[in-house]
């Protein structure tokens, strides 16, 4: 099992994905991978295809659909955008 956050530096400053991960991190005994930084959403997906055992990634919802697009091999069944806001709508 393995866990990714974003590094930090560059254009990325924020911790909170870091942060978001690190309780699960220590409860699984598990380190925060943060080799990948925002723009290598690519190298990413490649290093989650070899990962063994569950992958869980905690980055930016913006290239969410990027990173789930280059996982499954196609941007189709994957959401083309992620929202800014959650929506209200339980419809």
């Amino acid at each position: 099992n393995v866990l990714f956050a974003p590094a930090i530096g560059g254009n990325v400053q924020s911790k909170r994905a870091r942060h978001t991960l690190l309780p699960l991190a220590q409860l699984l005994g598990l380190d925060v991978r943060t080799e990948f930084a925002k723009g290598e959403e690519a190298a990413l997906a490649a290093e989650v295809l070899r990962a063994d055992g569950v992958a869980l990634v905690c980055w930016e919802h913006k290239a969410i659909p990027s990173i789930a697009a280059a996982i499954v091999g196609e941007p189709t069944p994957v959401p083309q955008t992620w929202p800014d806001e959650a929506s209200s709508d339980t419809s």
